[in-house]
């Protein structure tokens, strides 16, 4: 009776001390990280080996809490493992699918393809970046949903969070509009709404005179946007355009259009190249 009572005792002990470690861990390691984030350039990195600490902390907590369990009541543990035979060989059959998702998210880690905050797009799920663990990715799409990705399953990475995106806003126009008169227009309608926003990144260039796939005449402006913000980027500047022709007295056919233009062609990047310089 005294035995069980003693076990009970220590089994309680085990798990209130491990517990309160690991706590402390997590609590030192927010406060230490919470710090970084606000110093750094980078707090995306900071977040993220913030998250891969905990992460790792949580690994070693519940092996401990397992393995002191498992001693108090009297489980051999290391002749278990030693002498397991068959189980051990299925043991480490099943762990390789661990061990390369652990290496692989080392790697991710090393070469810095990603970190916490960044949207991404990983085989077709697309989304931003909720954890880093050393096992799975934990991405948030933009339904809500919360995706657990195994790093083993993770071969192609689009980070669309490192550069900025570019936005080309192609506005159509009759063959007998006043094209220098269609660029003032909407330079001057940029110059007013356009100064310090936050949401470019970069000069925004009037390109000029294109012709579309389906022979219309487009205008084509770009313009790069902060990360992630091409959608406000173009719907704010599509409207501005647009409002500012109408209330210049240029018409415009039906059917403005704005988007984010897709990868050009050679013949198109060789037009466009000669259009900016």
């Amino acid at each position: 009776m005294m035995n069980l009572i003693d076990r009970g005792f220590q089994i309680v002990a085990s798990i209130v001390l491990l517990t309160v470690i690991y706590r402390l861990i997590v609590h030192f390691t927010h406060l230490y990280f919470d710090q970084m984030i606000q110093r750094s350039n980078d707090p995306g990195r900071q977040h993220t080996m913030r998250e891969l600490i905990k992460n790792i902390a949580t690994y070693i907590y519940y092996f401990m809490l397992a393995y002191s369990l498992l001693a108090i009541l009297g489980v051999p543990v290391a002749t278990l493992i030693a002498g397991a035979g068959v189980a051990s060989l299925a043991l480490g059959i099943g762990a390789q699918g661990l061990v390369n998702d652990t290496v692989n998210g080392f790697f991710i880690l090393l070469e810095h393809q990603y970190d916490v905050g960044d949207n991404v797009t990983i085989g077709n799920i697309n989304g931003r970046v909720k954890q880093i663990g050393l096992k799975t990715t934990v991405i948030q799409g933009w339904d809500g949903s919360v995706n657990y990705i195994p790093n083993r399953s993770i071969n192609i990475v689009i980070n669309h969070s490192r550069e900025p995106m570019r936005v080309d806003i192609d506005i159509p126009y009759y063959a007998d509009t006043d094209i220098e008169k269609f660029t003032y227009v909407l330079k001057a309608r940029m110059a007013k709404v356009g100064k310090d926003d936050p949401l470019l990144v970069r000069k925004t260039q009037y390109l000029g005179p294109l012709r579309s796939d389906d022979g219309q005449f487009i205008y084509r402006i770009r313009m790069w946007a902060d990360n992630m913000q091409d959608v406000a980027v173009r719907s704010k500047y599509y409207r501005q355009f647009t409002d500012a022709l109408q209330q210049s007295g240029i018409p415009i056919p039906e059917g403005s259009v704005y988007r984010v233009a897709k990868q050009p062609s050679v013949e198109q990047k060789h037009t466009d190249e000669r259009q900016e310089s």
